[in-house]
């Protein structure tokens, strides 16, 4: 984990991925995903990492019939379900 970012969090939220980036008027922020939020959950599945993210999201990504997915998010210490459409 980033320095920087250690600094910011409580021992209890270190775990799953923090958002870096997120594009302008895409799906994660329509939904109300923020740089910085934590993606603890995706679609009920803990997120234990980088690769572990980067491999769910890539798996719903290539399935032609998803529409949407579940994330389990943290902010600033307050849990929220942001449900990111995709189609």
């Amino acid at each position: 984990m980033p320095v920087a970012v250690a600094r910011r969090i409580r021992t209890q939220e270190a775990t799953g991925v923090v958002v870096h980036f997120v594009k302008a008027n895409g799906p994660a922020e329509v939904a109300g995903l923020q740089e910085d939020d934590w993606i603890k959950e995706i679609d009920g599945v803990a997120v234990r990492g980088f690769d572990d993210a980067v491999a769910k999201l890539s798996a719903i990504e290539a399935d032609p019939l998803r529409t949407e997915f579940v994330a389990l998010t943290s902010r600033d210490g307050e849990t929220a379900v942001v449900r990111i459409k995709l189609r």
